[in-house]
């Protein structure tokens, strides 16, 4: 898919359809759970994994690690309380 992407092709178009409708529900039902933060969407999810998918690496687990922190990033955080001093 990334050889094709942001292209129109056909098979770009169908595998993109593909990862949202299936995304989307998921990121959804995680927001409404409240694990995951409400200000992102799936394109910025989908964009996210595929960036670190691009990343030229020899070692799988440094990926893995990226992987990790980028969706760590993701999970709800309360808003954090200024201590008034």
């Amino acid at each position: 898919m990334s050889a094709s992407a942001g292209g129109e092709t056909t098979v770009f178009q169908m595998c993109k359809g593909a990862i949202f409708a299936a995304g989307e529900p998921l990121l959804q039902r995680a927001q409404e759970a409240g694990v995951v933060r409400n200000d992102t969407n799936f394109t910025d999810v989908a964009r996210m994994v595929f960036g670190i998918a691009a990343i030229p690496a020899s070692d799988p687990e440094q990926l893995q690690r990226i992987l990790d922190v980028a969706l760590d990033g993701l999970r709800y955080q309360p808003a954090r309380q200024e201590s008034a001093e």
